[in-house]
């Protein structure tokens, strides 16, 4: 990823990324988008990724990290919710174990062949 990109990408107000350090060293990440929903005037809170470092996970602190993410979510008055390939069965399991429901819904992907990204 260009650097040009990760500036536009961090300059939109609609893009949210959090982390957790141990002392100056990110050891957890999590990256979110806010989205105007067009069925009545709300917004949600997509958290699209957390990643965390594999020596610290199962000490609790992805979970605080998302419920931090939930709680500044939630000041904005902006709904929330995340997205787990169902191939991932670690993700699934942590994210159930947060109290989340699973939703039906199917997410549909097509390939752009020309490779360029939308931005």
């Amino acid at each position: 990823m260009s650097d040009a990109y990760i500036d536009r990408l961090l300059a939109k107000d609609s893009f949210w990324a959090f982390v957790a350090l141990d002392d100056e060293r990110i050891v957890v990440g999590l990256t979110a988008h806010v989205l105007m929903m067009t069925q009545d005037e709300h917004a949600e809170l997509l958290i699209y990724d957390i990643a965390v470092e594999a020596s610290y996970q199962r000490r609790g602190i992805g979970r605080s990290l998302i419920e931090s993410v939930r709680e500044e979510a939630s000041a904005h008055r902006i709904r929330g919710g995340l997205l787990a390939d169902n191939r991932d069965a670690h993700a699934v399991d942590f994210y159930r174990r947060l109290g989340a429901a699973d939703s039906a819904v199917t997410l549909f992907e097509w390939d752009d062949s020309n490779g360029d990204a939308m931005g």
